[in-house]
């Protein structure tokens, strides 16, 4: 009778041990897959039929944009934010941050900013890494890309600017 009544005990803890490990793997994946799935439903498609064009030879370009967002806040984020850009700028800087490749960009007479936010994989890295950026005595390369326009800021010890992430080279 004693023995029974132990068998039974080591076999409800052997259960309850099954029963929690199985329980436990189950939960960690059921966590992972929504984190992968939010990352990838984060890409938004670039409308490039439809760009908003900010040119490096037109400073008006720049100047459209950041004065409607000195006016009226509200609108200027109505009219731009999350809408496409095709822009092109001068390089001033490129660096690493946050698993992308920012390429900063300025106007032709150097007043206005933007930060393209590109991907940070091979092909990407290839083609920045062959960026002249600006100096006094020959300029820099200018870009051109595609990217969503997420936020008019400010760049540390800067201008204002304009954030683009999602960006493409053209």
């Amino acid at each position: 009778m004693k023995n029974l009544k132990i068998i039974k005990i080591v076999a409800s803890i052997g259960l309850s041990a099954i029963l929690l490990m199985g329980c436990g793997s189950k939960s960690v994946s059921t966590t992972q897959a929504p984190s992968q799935t939010s990352k990838e439903e984060k890409q938004i498609k670039l409308d490039k039929d439809n760009a908003i064009t900010i040119s490096f030879d037109k400073n008006d370009d720049y100047k459209t944009i950041y004065d409607s967002f000195k006016q009226n806040l509200t609108q200027a984020k109505e009219k731009y934010l999350n809408k496409t850009l095709k822009i092109s700028g001068e390089v001033s800087k490129v660096e690493k941050k946050n698993g992308y490749i920012v390429v900063y960009i300025m106007s032709k007479n150097h007043s206005y900013d933007a930060g393209l936010y590109f991907k940070d994989n091979e092909e990407n890295e290839t083609k920045t890494t062959r960026l002249k950026k600006w100096d006094n005595a020959s300029g820099g390369d200018i870009v051109n890309a595609y990217g969503i326009f997420e936020e008019f800021g400010k760049i540390p010890s800067s201008n204002d600017y304009l954030k683009v992430t999602n960006c493409e080279f053209i």
